[in-house]
């Protein structure tokens, strides 16, 4: 299903969201973008980023996993109290 949707065009460090390969219960709706992807597990693992709108249509969110070594960066500066953004 994403890949006749995206026709292969899904970027590095995303991954499709859908129903039907029993990995969520639902697809991420208009505006749900920058909203968190969760495990089984209740852990974060991704962020919505893009889709065709809702229900039978799959959705793109960015793998926070590539993410991490920003992650720990901006985290870094911002412990750091004499560091402003």
């Amino acid at each position: 299903m994403c890949q006749k949707r995206y026709r292969n065009r899904i970027p590095e460090g995303s991954f499709c969201v859908w129903s039907g390969n029993g990995v969520v219960d639902a697809e991420p709706c208009a505006y749900d973008s920058g909203g968190p992807v969760l495990n089984i597990e209740s852990k974060i693992v991704g962020l919505v980023s893009s889709g065709y709108g809702c229900k039978e249509e799959p959705g793109v969110c960015t793998l926070i996993s590539k993410h991490y070594p920003w992650i720990d960066e901006v985290l870094q500066k911002d412990s750091n109290p004499n560091t402003w953004f």
